[in-house]
This record gives structure tokens, C-alpha cells and sequence, in this order.
């Protein structure tokens, strides 16, 4: 997000994301990219609760409940680097995510955890 114009499927496969995930973000980095935008700042886990577990299905599967900070986050225009005006938020900057990983085989053959959905659930 920080730099659209650099960012491939590929990357983000590397670093561990597929499925709904991966094919969301890279919408949204086209988006940014076309657009002339890109993100600043950080989002954060403020808490981490697994809600499901299951190691011994033939792909294992977590799924967390996080509480996210994105009050660092700050959307930019790429010409200038000044903020983009949004409506603020309803419910504030936290927001309580459902993430669903997955333990699978990636491209270089290697098993390796993998972010396969994320869900707004609500603020926190």
C-alpha cells in the first residue's frame, strides 16, 4: 500500500497471502495505483484472540479475532504526499477483524501459513 507501483501478485504470495485476501488487496492496490494514491502510516493489532484451531485437517486452519488500530493509517496522494480528505470513520479507528490462515504448499514448494480472508466483525 505504501507504493502500488511496485507491488505484484508474486510479493504478496512470498509473503504469505492467498485466496479472497490476496485477490481484495490486489484490487485495491490497482485502485491506489490508478489513482495516483497510496497509504502511510501503520495499522495495528491492539489484541489477538484465536477463536478456531484446527491442526490436524489436511490443510490446518486459524482463525483470529483481532482488534485493529488503524488510527496511524493515512491515505496520500501520490504527486503532492498530502492527506486525501475522508469522512471520518463511524465507531472510531478500531475494528475487530476475522482472519483466516491457512498452513499450505507455496509456489517454491515450501509450507508456510497463508492470510486467506479477513472480515470486518464489528469496532472493539
Amino acid at each position: 500500500m505504501r507504493d502500488p507501483g511496485t507491488a505484484s501478485r508474486d510479493l504478496l504470495e512470498a509473503a504469505g497471502n492467498g485466496g479472497a485476501w490476496l485477490t481484495s488487496i490486489v484490487e485495491r492496490i490497482v485502485f491506489l495505483r490508478d489513482r495516483g494514491l497510496y497509504q502511510s502510516g501503520d495499522a495495528r493489532i491492539v489484541s489477538s484472540t484465536a477463536t478456531s484451531v484446527n491442526l490436524s485437517a489436511e490443510q490446518p486452519s486459524v482463525v483470529l479475532k483481532n482488534c485493529v488500530d488503524g488510527a496511524g493509517v493515512m491515505m496520500r496522494y501520490r504527486a503532492t504526499g498530502k492527506p486525501v480528505p475522508v469522512v471520518t470513520t463511524s465507531g472510531g479507528t478500531r475494528h475487530t477483524m476475522s482472519v483466516r490462515l491457512v498452513y499450505a504448499t507455496a509456489k517454491g514448494g515450501a509450507k508456510m501459513w497463508f492470510l486467506v480472508e479477513e472480515k470486518s466483525v464489528g469496532s472493539c
